[in-house]
């Protein structure tokens, strides 16, 4: 059952109150998710499949994120919150995705026309949490979290030469102790 914009926008807050914002998807074209080219940080890790190249999509605009994601599946505008006004939600589809916290595998907020968030339900679920940021392009190279939870791990920094606010990896799936979602978020 689909739910309605109110209700979302309640429900996005209070996940982000309790920091596990969700996401959402594309069901348009779709096209590779990453750059054929790219030679990101899971490229060196065997058995590590890139899902989604976060590091190449920050700060890009919608129609460059539609050129690599195909069209959004849900636009949502922001409305709620003068702090990341004027912006938007975009879902994506994630073929495969495990859609614990998104409905299509990828959601992005675009704050003054540009992606500063992302939240990616991985396809499969990884055994750690450094494995499920490779899967999307994060290198945290053996940074100590900043938070270590029962169903997350969290850190702040540089990482792929981005500043990042937030990089997460949870534990999405009931009773799994393995993760299934990913977050990041740049630095402002």
């Amino acid at each position: 059952m689909k739910r309605s914009s109110p209700m979302r926008s309640l429900i996005l807050i209070l996940l982000m109150w309790l920091g596990l914002i969700p996401g959402c998807a594309n069901k348009g074209d779709q096209q590779p998710l990453r750059d054929s080219n790219s030679n990101g940080p899971a490229a060196s890790q065997p058995g590590i499949k890139l899902v989604v190249d976060i590091p190449q999509l920050i700060s890009k605009s919608p129609a460059e994120l539609e050129k690599v994601l195909g069209k959004p599946t849900r636009i949502t505008q922001i409305t709620n919150d003068p702090e990341m006004m004027p912006g938007e939600y975009r879902d994506y589809r994630i073929e495969n995705s495990i859609g614990t916290l998104t409905e299509d595998g990828l959601w992005v907020r675009f704050h003054k026309g540009k992606a500063d968030h992302f939240t990616v339900d991985l396809p499969h679920l990884a055994d750690t949490s450094e494995a499920a940021l490779l899967m999307v392009g994060i290198d945290v190279q053996g940074a100590v979290p900043n938070v270590k939870a029962p169903l997350a791990d969290r850190w702040t920094g540089k990482f792929n030469m981005i500043d990042f606010k937030d990089v997460a990896a949870l534990k999405m799936e009931a009773g799994s102790k393995k993760y299934s979602t990913v977050q990041a978020e740049t630095a402002k």
